[in-house]
C-alpha cells in the first residue's frame, strides 16, 4: 500500500487539508507511471490528469489538461510503479497555449504514450 498525501491549499483565506488517499497499485510490469515531471504552465493542483481512455464524462478526447514538462532537451522524467525511472523525449514541443489544449497531429504519438502509461477508469 502506498500512502499518497495531497498538500494543503488556501481556500477563501482558510487552509483546507485534503484527505489522504490509500490505494494499492497493481502493475507487475511497471508500465504505469506514479510521478511525472509536469509542464510549469499547467501546474494548477497536486495531480496530473487527462480525459482518459475511455473519455471521462463532460470532456473531449485528445486534449491536454496537464502537459508533461518540456525541459531536459524537450522531455520529462517519469517514475513507475516498479520503482524505475525513465526520461521520455517528445516528438513535438510541449508548449501550453491554453486550457484545455487540443492535441495536434504532431503531438499525438506523445499524447498516446502518456495516456497508455496512466491508470484508466477501466483498469482494475
Amino acid at each position: 500500500m502506498k500512502k499518497l498525501h495531497q498538500p494543503k491549499y488556501p481556500a477563501n483565506g482558510n487552509m483546507i487539508n485534503l484527505r489522504c488517499h490509500f490505494r494499492k497499485i497493481e502493475d507487475a510490469h511497471g508500465d504505469l507511471f506514479v510521478f511525472i515531471d509536469e509542464n510549469e504552465d499547467t501546474i494548477f493542483d497536486g495531480q496530473f490528469g487527462n480525459p482518459g481512455n475511455p473519455v471521462l464524462p463532460d470532456s473531449e478526447p485528445n486534449q491536454w489538461w496537464d502537459m508533461p514538462a518540456n525541459r531536459h532537451n524537450q522531455g520529462a522524467n517519469l517514475s513507475f510503479t516498479d520503482g524505475h525511472v525513465e526520461h521520455w523525449k517528445w516528438k513535438a514541443p510541449m508548449i501550453c497555449t491554453g486550457f484545455p489544449q487540443d492535441v495536434g497531429p504532431e503531438a499525438m504519438p506523445d499524447y498516446q504514450r502518456v495516456q497508455n502509461a496512466m491508470k484508466q477508469l477501466t483498469d482494475n
